[in-house]
């Protein structure tokens, strides 16, 4: 699980938010999804720039020190509860682990804020973090998208998957999961992950 020199949360602050823009660029150019002179002239990713976006709730992780290391959003999607979990991005040397933080505080914020589904198509490394730590909670689809036909400027050969997790019973399923391993050490880790979730910092 994260370590606790790592603090996740929502990003207010448009000098943060701009800064979580920047992570996302940079972390993207060093997984070889895009071109650098795709970039804006900020160093965010183009399709920030778009106008009439729907609005993003910005989340990061930051280190003891203050340094944002990684980064999530969450973007509605219609007015029936369903968000676009989407955007999950880390500076370079930061563990994967850090990912979960992210996804703790998004998973709290969706259940004060009542959304019902999470919806997003991961990049493979993403896949696998959450193949491994999120088993039952999010479903990650075989299915194969060329992000290329989602975001012209993606580099050809870039692949995401399509993802989804229900935001009620969330950790249940997770602990389902477990419970259905055949290795012990499985269960335990994915019972771990569910009380990490159930755990909210501050409370």
């Amino acid at each position: 699980m994260p370590r606790a020199r790592y603090r996740c949360g929502v990003l207010t602050d448009p000098a943060a938010i701009a800064a979580a823009k920047r992570l996302q660029g940079r972390a993207h150019l060093r997984y070889g999804h895009l071109p650098r002179e795709a970039l804006t002239a900020e160093g965010w990713l183009p399709w920030h720039d778009r106008a009439g976006g729907a609005p993003a709730r910005w989340f990061g992780a930051r280190s003891a020190g203050g340094r944002l290391v990684a980064v999530a959003t969450k973007i509605a999607r219609g007015g029936d509860g369903v968000v676009e979990a989407s955007g999950a991005a880390k500076a370079a040397g930061t563990p994967p682990e850090v990912t979960l933080g992210l996804y703790r505080a998004m998973y709290h914020d969706s259940v004060d804020r009542g959304e019902r589904l999470w919806v997003m198509n991961v990049v493979p490394p993403v896949r696998a973090t959450l193949e491994r730590f999120l088993e039952g909670g999010i479903v990650v689809s075989p299915a194969v998208v060329r992000a290329r036909d989602l975001h012209p400027s993606v580099l050809p050969g870039v692949v995401v998957h399509p993802a989804s997790g229900l935001v009620d019973g969330f950790t249940t399923r997770i602990r389902a999961a477990g419970d259905a391993a055949q290795d012990l050490s499985r269960r335990d880790l994915l019972y771990g992950v569910a009380a990490f979730f159930d755990d909210r910092p501050g409370r």
